[in-house]
């Protein structure tokens, strides 16, 4: 059950986002000029041991102590789960993928709302009713096509369709507009995305409305006309800010620039939060610490992962998203 203060889960949290890393912690991390070098950077900086090599695991471990820590301060589970739903999507793919091959999941995230065993359990028997709805659903038509195709895609496809439908659902209601902003434009952003991917494929538009997630602002007559002249998608995409507007731009022109546009997006998505960060008396201060750590962790995972192969600095930076705050 959730607790009720706001103001009791803003002052733990307070606390907390003072451990994370900021802007000049990470340019002190990306300046080393080798992977030993950032090791013992990261650790001085408290972010783990001089020891610890796995950081992968870390950066896991990382993001599920801050998951756990925001649902247990939630005053509105219905709204932090939404935010939490991903992991437990991922964990699904994975554990329904690696049955079609015969091998066994590793690295499950115990960020989710499901505990991993369950997950487990429920695709290794082929039994969901355990689990919420939407994806009880999903997972009951999906193994019932896989008997004649195991299709990875679709996997993908039919749970992230779920998820999504599952979120928009439980945010009815709920007094936190930033978490209906930050979903609406995270489906049309994903929609962009799919969009250029489907094209480049050579597939119809059948095929990506097929695939098209639902809740986004964008209207469907609108997808339609971005798809028969993608010229028109950063037009579309104008609410979501400039930056977004001329990434898409580039990358409709030069699919290569791809990864900038996912850049621009992830950084227009935390923009919606990190507005809110000082007002304390809002459930958007605890979703904000959330995407605060999972954005330190991600970066720390690409840097270390840069020096590891040899990546030059500006390589890495080109890559990197905005931190929270």
């Amino acid at each position: 059950m959730p607790q009720e203060s706001i103001y009791y889960a803003a002052g733990r949290l307070s606390i907390k986002q003072r451990e994370i890393m900021d802007a000049s912690r990470l340019e002190r991390l990306l300046s080393t000029s080798s992977f030993e070098e950032a090791k013992r950077t990261l650790s001085e900086i408290g972010w783990a041991s001089a020891e610890e090599a796995d950081y992968e695991q870390l950066a896991l471990d990382r993001v599920a102590q801050a998951s756990a820590l925001v649902r247990d301060l939630s005053t509105d589970a219905k709204v932090t789960d939404c935010f939490l739903f991903k992991y437990d999507i991922a964990n699904l793919k994975m554990l329904l993928k690696a049955r079609c091959l015969g091998i066994t999941a590793e690295h499950l995230s115990s960020s989710g709302t499901v505990p991993v065993e369950k997950l487990r359990h429920a695709v290794a028997d082929h039994r969901y009713k355990e689990l919420p709805e939407p994806i009880c659903k999903a997972m009951e038509g999906l193994e019932q096509e896989l008997i004649t195709e195991e299709n990875p895609l679709l996997i993908d496809v039919r749970l992230d369709r779920a998820m999504f439908e599952m979120i928009f659902e439980q945010l009815k209601g709920r007094r936190c507009a930033a978490a209906v902003a930050y979903f609406q434009a995270r489906a049309d952003m994903l929609n962009a995305i799919t969009l250029l991917r489907v094209r480049r494929m050579g597939r119809d538009e059948a095929f990506f409305e097929g695939v098209r997630l639902p809740g986004g602002a964008i209207a469907e007559d609108k997808w339609a006309d971005a798809f028969a002249d993608p010229e028109r998608l950063p037009e579309l995409l104008r609410p979501y800010g400039e930056r977004v507007m001329d990434a898409a731009l580039a990358a409709v022109r030069n699919f290569a620039h791809l990864p900038g546009l996912e850049k621009a997006m992830d950084n227009a998505l935390l923009a919606i939060f990190t507005k809110d960060r000082f007002d304390v008396m809002r459930l958007e201060t605890v979703v904000g610490y959330l995407l605060a750590v999972e954005r330190e962790a991600g970066a720390v995972r690409l840097v270390m992962a840069g020096k590891q192969n040899g990546f030059d600095m500006e390589a890495i930076r080109e890559r990197l998203r905005d931190l929270y705050g």
